[in-house]
């Protein structure tokens, strides 16, 4: 389930993102940037399966909105020039966009 969705992603977006588990995360999913040790960026989202819901579709929303983040640059731009309402517009509609593609429901 988990990897059909980010192969679904990476299609929508054309975007490599990498993924990290970590079981000890204590929220389901995050993005961030780091650093590799040749000093390039690599966007990474951090995912706790245990806290994932059972869902599919709910779980494509949320890996959605993830990728959605990295998408509009939002974890690397100087977010204070962004509102976060627009930031919030702007993922839900990347989100929403490709569940209606892949046909999940939500």
């Amino acid at each position: 389930m988990l990897t059909n969705i980010l192969n679904k992603l990476y299609e929508f977006s054309n975007i490599y993102i990498d993924i990290i588990v970590d079981n000890k995360l204590k929220i389901a999913s995050c993005s961030y940037i780091e650093e590799d040790k040749f000093g390039r960026f690599k966007p990474l989202i951090k995912l706790n399966p245990n806290l994932f819901p059972r869902n599919e579709n709910i779980l494509a929303y949320i890996l959605a909105r993830e990728w959605g983040q990295h998408y509009f640059k939002y974890v690397l731009i100087d977010q204070r020039y962004l509102n976060e309402l627009e930031k919030e517009k702007n993922v839900s509609e990347f989100a929403n966009k490709f569940i209606k593609i892949y046909d999940y429901t939500f």
